[in-house]
């Protein structure tokens, strides 16, 4: 993966502007932000605890509703966020990034299942191949003269295919249940501010 972000770097800094490149450096603030509170800092629970499926099941839902408030939030900021770098293009690009908060949940939780299960060989295939189209979407965008949204659309297309893979793998091993139980996850609540503290 590493490889493929610097083939990436390079192909597309000969085809994009500094400018460009700077919008979407902006857009990428805030989906860092975003990053930071999206999960409450609950998913590292799943690897340094033992939980139970309906436990799993709660947090995967509250990933989930948090993964979309968090994107609808992202959504009304991104006028705030254009004016205060006083670009209107950044608006465009945050509006795109918001998307990422609605796919990633779908695949997170399962990806650290697979690091808890040592599957490491399965997490490799589910990195690397959805890399490969990331990379690929994002020099095919900006070579067709998408501009900077061709590098936002390159890590949405990497994001949506890793969750993809991973839930397709994972959810028969571990199937959420329909219920959502918020005392099951209220002991992790401690746990999860240090974890978001950390990542701050």
């Amino acid at each position: 993966t590493t490889v493929l972000t610097i083939v990436q770097t390079v192909v597309v800094a000969r085809l994009l502007s500094p400018a460009e490149y700077g919008l979407m450096a902006a857009a990428m603030v805030v989906v860092g932000l975003g990053k930071t509170v999206s999960d409450g800092g609950l998913s590292a629970a799943i690897i340094a605890r033992s939980l139970s499926r309906e436990t799993l099941s709660t947090l995967f839902w509250f990933n989930m509703a948090t993964g979309l408030a968090i994107a609808a939030l992202t959504l009304v900021a991104a006028p705030v966020v254009a004016a205060f770098y006083d670009e209107p293009g950044v608006a465009e690009l945050v509006r795109w990034a918001a998307l990422l908060f609605v796919m990633a949940p779908a695949g997170a939780q399962f990806g650290l299942l697979l690091q808890r299960e040592l599957d490491f060989r399965r997490l490799a295939l589910q990195q690397v191949l959805p890399a490969l189209l990331g990379t690929a979407v994002a020099i095919t965008a900006a070579a067709s003269g998408a501009g900077a949204v061709s590098l936002i659309w390159g890590v949405l297309a990497t994001t949506a295919a890793n969750s993809a893979m991973t839930a397709v793998v994972a959810w028969r091993r571990w199937p959420p249940t329909h219920g959502f139980r918020w005392r099951l996850i209220r002991p992790h609540l401690g746990f999860g501010a240090y974890q978001m503290g950390e990542r701050a």
